[in-house]
């Protein structure tokens, strides 16, 4: 056989496999199943700490801090389409390391569009490195207080609640997002880490508070439970991201107070991952 012959028989072999390849990838592509929801949210056990994703309108993503550690990356990989590099929105509650360590890794393997936070400042080494990162590459910053109403695009807007001005002298913890997520009548209650003298303060400013869902303050400590805003809430599902740990979350007398109130709760610890889906009228389980 000629080397013209050998080169051509040897180019038609490689058109065959691409083609073949080809056929696999995008058929398989396209044979993945619609998902059912178009708005969706995963309370994602990272253990004793808090990360929340916020998926809607396909392929955006909302994440709400990112847990103690780096494995929130294998998570999003496992919850994200692997084409999608990009998270729109970044929201850190307030800068405790078990809120902020997770996200600090996220800027490495993650494009993020819009970064919401407090003024809240933290002396750990876990800030000083998320600083830098977001410095370094050039992401925007609001800064949001109680006024705040952040529309996130296909409808989907959060309502901030706290923090309300100035927030010197406060805890860490006081100085927390409380914010409510709403769309196509679906709404969350995030509480960050607020304890109760902030959360009276946050009932106090008389807003619509009324959610489906709340994300438990402070992983359900004694002092991050206020019964009257919880009646005001009026939720059917109440999330606490809690893991292993010595403080003795979640407090027994917490989970009383819910189970009174006829509210659901649900604890990442003994679920895992708990994973909801909007269908326009009620929040319906996953996992």
């Amino acid at each position: 056989m000629s080397s013209g012959r050998r080169f051509n028989l040897f180019l038609n072999i490689v058109l065959i496999v691409g083609a073949i390849l080809t056929f696999v990838l995008f058929g398989s592509i396209k044979a993945q199943p619609q998902d059912e929801f178009d708005f969706k949210v995963d309370f994602i056990d990272v253990g004793q700490g808090d990360s929340v994703l916020v998926s809607f309108d396909i392929n955006k993503q909302i994440l709400v801090d990112g847990g103690p550690d780096s494995g929130i990356t294998d998570k999003l990989r496992a919850k994200m389409p692997p084409y999608d590099r990009t998270i729109e929105y970044v929201i850190l509650t307030h800068p405790h390391a078990d809120h902020l360590t997770g996200l600090v890794a996220i800027l490495d393997h993650y494009q993020v569009e819009k970064i919401i936070e407090t003024s809240a400042e933290s002396s750990s080494f876990v800030y000083e490195m998320w600083q830098k990162k977001v410095e370094d590459k050039k992401i925007p910053v609001e800064i949001v207080d109680s006024r705040r109403i952040e529309n996130f695009g296909s409808g989907a807007q959060g309502e901030f609640f706290w923090p309300d001005g100035n927030i010197d002298g406060l805890s860490l913890n006081d100085t927390s997002i409380v914010m409510k997520f709403s769309m196509d009548g679906g709404k969350i209650m995030f509480m960050g880490d607020a304890e109760q003298e902030t959360q009276g303060k946050v009932l106090d400013g008389g807003r619509d508070f009324e959610s489906q869902i709340v994300k438990i303050a402070h992983h359900g400590s004694e002092n991050g439970f206020l019964d009257e805003l919880m009646e005001k809430i009026q939720p059917k599902y109440a999330v606490i991201s809690v893991g292993k740990n010595s403080f003795g979350h979640p407090a027994s007398s917490v989970i009383e107070a819910l189970e009174k109130l006829s509210i659901e709760v649900l604890e990442t610890i003994k679920e895992g991952d708990i994973e909801f889906g909007w269908n326009g009228s009620e929040f319906i389980r996953q996992k």
